[in-house]
């Protein structure tokens, strides 16, 4: 018997604190027509503590951009926090694509 799972898949990022960040992500899967939103938050409060920016790489592709700012991250502490990448297909289908630690580093 066949499974299928909709958990969302697991990356884990590090990052120096207050270097810039820019990781392509490529889903493989044509993702036209869908939004993206991406955050970092407290492992503790849940309440954010980072953006992170997602933009479109080639979406017929299913590549997309994941960036922060050095701005944004020399504001966050070093430490551990969670992330979390929410995409919403058209017709308002909402899933959390991908999540994981997001971890700053002196």
């Amino acid at each position: 018997m066949a499974t299928v799972s909709t958990l969302p898949g697991t990356l884990n990022v590090t990052v120096k604190h207050g270097d810039e960040l820019s990781q392509l992500v490529d889903f493989s899967v044509d993702l036209t027509g869908y939004t993206f939103e991406a955050e970092v938050v407290s492992a503790i409060t849940g309440a954010e503590v980072g953006e992170l920016t997602v933009s479109a790489v080639s979406l017929a592709s299913g590549q997309v951009n994941l960036a922060m700012t050095e701005t944004v991250c020399d504001a966050i502490a070093p430490g551990s926090y969670l992330w979390r990448l929410i995409w919403t297909a058209p017709g308002s289908a909402r899933r959390t694509a991908l999540e994981g630690i997001f971890e700053v580093v002196r």
